[in-house]
């Protein structure tokens, strides 16, 4: 059996996420936990932040961004997930800032992890 790949998974505890009485984080990392390990990784780690609305850039403050990164280096993980759907910009500058100071780590957020999930059971 091949060693399943590790994942680092990343969530934000918004206020209005709060304020609509959904979730709450812990239960939604949870979830993604489940959904991941679905997809066939292995979650090793999680980090999450308060904030009062994703940061426009990253998703994540800068301060956490150095977290992730740390971690993905201390966990030597291939994949980092995002509890949240991520715009086209912060996928793309959050790949480049990771990739460049760890490389090869491949991110995703919940809406492809599903996808990819369904992709795997249709073939």
């Amino acid at each position: 059996m091949l060693p399943r790949e590790r994942a680092l998974l990343v969530g934000v505890d918004t206020y209005e996420a709060r304020r609509k009485g959904g979730y709450s984080l812990e239960e939604s990392l949870d979830e993604l936990e489940r959904l991941s390990e679905s997809a066939g990784l292995r979650v090793v780690g999680t980090a999450s932040q308060k904030l009062t609305s994703p940061d426009r850039t990253f998703y994540i403050g800068e301060g956490k961004l150095e977290e992730v990164i740390h971690l993905a280096r201390q966990f030597e993980v291939e994949s980092i997930v995002f509890d949240d759907e991520l715009t086209p910009s912060q996928l793309r500058n959050l790949e480049r800032e990771i990739n460049r100071q760890v490389g090869g780590v491949r991110l995703c957020d919940r809406t492809a992890l599903i996808l990819d999930i369904f992709d795997q059971r249709a073939t």
